[in-house]
This record gives structure tokens, C-alpha cells and sequence, in this order.
């Protein structure tokens, strides 16, 4: 990790001199002096240290072309990172990548969902189209593990299909072997990401002994370590470690989003991190524009929201839930066990580690 964090500080003393010395042939950019174009690459333009690592974990594996997704912004970003590379000897003269294997292991592999799909069914001994018809319960019970989930937790099993598209957004976003935390982890997700990266270094924290023992016999019954910690995230406001991620199914209140995605934050080293938050639309309404407000304090920069990304087939954990079932059969509506009864989206933020300043902003084409 030490070489991947003096590389970022090489690339952002490099790209500050890049930014300030090609801004300058940009729209609006006439008359704005350098003093000005640093202040916007220190608050605006200067690269998160996984985005920074993503970028280059796109350019050393995928075409540097597709490398632009990973970036978010145009060719100048691909130009600055190959530029640095050739510096670095990263690149030889004809343009191709030449890394060592060394650096190399620091990186994630990237796997598609429908790869990922094929390894975890493959897992399961199903076809990979069974997949659809299955939730986490399922995953849990062909393990053999029993585990109830209990409405004084809030917990609800999502579908498997959910839980592959999460972790292939986890695989496509989440570019290093760092350390990762799970938030309450009743989706049993931190034992599928084990499915695919066995050596994943992450921790679990959960309030639920249960739920703590269940992780700990399937990571034994899928011969892989899971790391667990009892922690009520409503007392405790974090563990000693430090993370470069997290992932957060919390309750759908904006009290519970709160206090989940607050434990996350605060467990983010330096170097800030990124965040996967799961959300459902059951009790927040227009309080989403608060929420808009406690990302902003946290510095939490949404980059992606993938709308209705994750589903929950019909369990009947909550005392509504057959009361909403009973309504629905009275009116000619009969709701089985493989049909959705909620929808949620997933949010994907990086936590900036700096503090971002308002500075004036000169025209409304200046591209600086």
C-alpha cells in the first residue's frame, strides 16, 4: 500500500503542474492567472486517491480508451495519466504498458456481472439463470447455515441477482486489495465477495450475535476467513481500523442512514475512500433533500445512483407485510414468494478527505 500512496503524491504533484499548463488553452480561460487555476485543481480538480487509482488500474489492464469510464471527465484526464506513466517508465516508446507483477497485485481484478454471476452459481452447484429466482436466504441455506432475519434488526434478505450487480459495481468501482468495511451485513454480501476475491480484506460490524455467528460457519463451509466485530453503530462510533471502503444496507430512515453511513465515514483514513450505500424510498419522501444536506457536510461526493438496482422478493418479517399482502389479495392482487415487495438504489460516493472552499467563479464558459 506504502508504494501505491507514493505514487498518488508523485501523480498529484505531477498533474498540479499538468493542470495549470494546459488549462490555459481552454474555453473561458482567457486572463484567469495561475494563482487563480491553482486554487481550482487544490478544491475542484485534484484527484481522490482511488479515482486516481481506478483510472490507472483501467489504463494497466483494459484499453486506455475504456479508461475514460473510470476517469469521468475527457481526454485531457486520459492524456495527463499516460503522460505520467511515460514518466514514471510505465510506458515504453511504442506506447505500450510495461508494470511489474509486484504492482500489479495491488490492483482488484475487474469481473463483469455476468462473470460474476457464472462464479457464484457455479459456487451454489445452480445454472446461473436460477440466479433470478433466488434471494441471500437462499445463498445462506445451501450453505447450511441457519440464520432467521428478525424485525427488531430491520432485516430483510435481497435477491441474489441484487447481490451480484452490487458486487460487480464493488468489482468495476473498488480498484485495490484494501481494507473494507461492511456496515451491518444481513445481505450476507461479505461472504459472496468472498466467492470471488477469497482474499478480500474485509470486517464485518453488526449488532445482531446471530447474524455474527452465521458469517463466521459460511466463511468456514466456503473455506474463507471472515473478520467480525459486535458493534451497536448507534453506541460505538467506530473500530480502531482503518478503511478505504464501506458498504451500508441501513434502515430506510433518514435517522438510519444517518447513523450507519456516519460509523462508515468516520472509519475512512486520510486518503478519504468510497462509499456503497444501499437506499429504499420507504420513509424519507422529500427528506432526501436533508440527506442531500448530511452528504454535503460529510464530504461525500455521490458519483453514481443506480436506481431500483436492488430487489426484495416477498418475506413476511414485519407485521405490515402481511397486512399489505391480505389488501392486496382483496382486491384480486395475489403477491407469491418470488415477487418484489421493495425496490431500493444503490449510491456510490467517494468521502473527500479535504475540505472543499467556495472561490468566485469567472464566466459560465470558463472550463477551468
Amino acid at each position: 500500500m506504502k508504494r501505491l500512496e507514493k505514487l498518488y503524491k508523485k501523480f498529484l504533484k505531477f498533474n498540479r503542474f499538468q493542470f495549470i499548463r494546459d488549462t490555459s488553452l481552454f474555453l473561458g480561460t482567457e486572463g484567469i492567472d495561475e494563482k487563480y487555476r491553482e486554487k481550482v485543481y487544490e478544491y475542484y480538480e485534484k484527484y481522490e486517491f482511488l479515482k486516481f487509482l481506478s483510472l490507472l488500474r483501467s489504463v494497466i489492464f483494459l484499453d486506455p480508451i475504456k479508461a475514460l469510464k473510470f476517469s469521468g471527465r475527457d481526454l485531457w484526464d486520459l492524456y495527463w495519466i499516460l503522460e505520467f506513466m511515460k514518466e514514471e517508465g510505465m510506458i515504453d516508446t511504442k506506447g505500450r504498458v510495461e508494470v511489474d507483477e509486484e504492482l500489479k497485485k495491488h490492483f482488484l481484478p475487474i469481473f463483469t456481472e455476468k462473470e460474476i454471476r457464472k462464479k457464484i452459481a457455479r459456487s451454489l452447484r445452480i445454472s446461473s439463470r436460477r440466479i433470478d429466482l433466488l434471494s441471500t436466504e437462499d445463498f445462506v441455506k445451501k450453505l447450511g447455515v441457519k440464520f432467521e432475519w428478525k424485525s427488531e434488526y430491520d432485516q430483510l434478505p435481497i435477491s441474489l441477482s441484487s447481490a451480484c450487480f452490487i458486487i460487480s459495481k464493488i468489482s468495476e468501482r473498488y480498484p485495490i486489495q484494501a481494507p473494507f468495511l461492511f456496515v451491518g451485513d444481513d445481505d450476507f454480501l461479505s461472504l459472496l465477495i468472498k466467492v470471488i476475491y477469497p482474499e478480500f480484506p474485509c470486517v464485518v460490524v453488526d449488532a445482531d450475535d446471530l447474524l455474527l455467528r452465521c458469517l463466521k460457519e459460511g466463511g468456514m463451509r466456503l473455506g474463507v476467513e471472515i473478520e467480525t466485530k459486535k458493534v451497536d453503530v448507534r453506541k460505538k462510533k467506530k473500530i480502531g481500523k482503518k478503511f478505504f471502503g464501506f458498504l451500508t444496507n441501513p434502515p430506510y430512515t433518514q435517522g438510519g442512514v444517518k447513523t450507519f453511513v456516519d460509523f462508515g465515514v468516520r472509519s475512512m483514513g486520510e486518503l478519504g475512500g468510497m462509499c456503497f450505500i444501499e437506499i429504499g424510498d420507504e420513509a424519507i419522501g422529500t427528506r432526501w433533500l436533508f440527506l442531500q444536506e448530511f452528504f454535503t457536510k460529510r464530504n461525500l461526493l455521490v458519483d453514481e445512483i443506480c436506481r431500483n438496482s436492488v430487489k426484495y422478493f416477498f418475506k413476511n418479517v414485519h407485521r405490515e407485510d402481511e397486512i399489505v399482502k391480505e389488501r392486496l389479495k382483496e382486491m384480486g392482487i395475489k403477491i407469491g414468494r418470488r415477487d418484489p415487495m421493495l425496490m431500493a438504489s444503490l449510491i456510490i460516493a467517494y468521502h473527500i478527505p479535504w475540505k472543499v472552499r467556495k472561490i468566485k467563479e469567472k464566466t459560465i464558459y470558463s472550463y477551468v
